[in-house]
């Protein structure tokens, strides 16, 4: 084989060609016309499968939560896909959830159908619960003991006043007065005394 072969060869590969469209498109596009047997192929090419009774964890990229993400434009929860493609349709406004609280896990032994309220009450019922309001909250300023003093700060001073003198918005001390929010303070009582 002489020189002129291995220029000939290199000359006959397709020159690239431009289709107006970004790489994200071109993904989109092509993902459009896989079929769905590799796609599935490609899905379950992403879990670590185990036993049948283990966590099988979602290998590809994850949520901020944890949770697995599967898909390019329109990603989905990899646990919602796994469901689909071991038991079926997913009904609409149900959640898919996990017997055993990993969000990683796509095993489909491990996933249940249920209603938001199903969610909440499985969470709650295995202790996972945590209450997210008040003081709980990373970015309050305000504390239990502040608030009972805005509360009582309230009738002789201005909203505007109170705002000022706890470096809040008006808005804020307009909610804590209104119970909109520190619904949980309970109030004290006009004798004077505590709650």
């Amino acid at each position: 084989m002489g020189r002129e072969d291995e220029e000939v060869g290199f000359r006959d590969r397709p020159e690239r060609v431009d289709t107006g469209m970004t790489s994200r498109e071109q993904a989109e596009a092509m993902n459009q016309y896989t079929p769905p047997e590799v796609r599935e192929q490609v899905f379950w090419s992403r879990v670590k499968i185990g036993p049948p009774n283990s966590c099988w964890e979602w290998q590809g990229s994850l949520t901020h939560r944890g949770y697995g993400r599967f898909g390019n434009r329109r990603p989905s929860f990899a646990h919602r896909i796994a469901y689909q493609y071991a038991i079926g349709t997913i009904k609409p406004g149900l959640c898919i959830c996990h017997h055993c609280d990993n969000p990683k896990c796509v095993n489909p032994s491990h996933l249940f159908m249920g209603t938001f309220g199903d969610n909440n009450r499985d969470r709650n019922r295995k202790g996972r619960y945590v209450p997210y309001y008040g003081e709980a909250v990373s970015s309050a300023k305000l504390t239990e003991e502040k608030v009972r003093q805005i509360r009582q700060l309230y009738p002789s001073l201005s909203l505007s006043a109170i705002a000022q003198k706890f470096k809040v918005g008006r808005t804020a001390i307009h909610e804590v007065v209104t119970r909109e929010t520190w619904r949980h303070v309970p109030a004290i009582r006009a004798t004077g005394g505590q709650p």
